[in-house]
């Protein structure tokens, strides 16, 4: 801790397979935590990164200009429904949730 300033507090959620699997929230109703539990269990998974890429940005090899566009318009629209955010993710963004509410 640096005298005469706060904690530092760290959360932290874990997007799986990819961030790209939140930015589609509310957007693909096939992306979401519980297809992808059940694949890993099955062995057959439902969406792989680069899937999630191209349904993202459109190309599994975004350039680095566009990827930052499209994540900032993605992420802006899913933070109007944390709700559904929460529900389609339950473990990865719930947990980062609840930390953040802790505080």
């Amino acid at each position: 801790m640096v005298p005469g300033r706060g904690a530092l507090r760290v959360a932290i959620g874990i997007a799986v397979p990819a961030i790209e699997a939140w930015y589609l929230c509310g957007a693909d109703p096939r992306v979401n935590e519980a297809a992808w539990v059940n694949g890993q269990r099955s062995g057959s998974e439902p969406y792989s990164r680069p899937e999630l890429k191209k349904r993202t940005y459109g190309a599994a090899h975004p350039s680095p200009n566009l990827e930052t566009t499209l994540a900032v318009r993605e992420s802006s629209r899913v933070a109007r429904t944390l709700p559904l955010l929460r529900s389609n993710f339950p473990v990865g963004f719930g947990a980062l949730q609840d930390a953040l509410m802790r505080w």
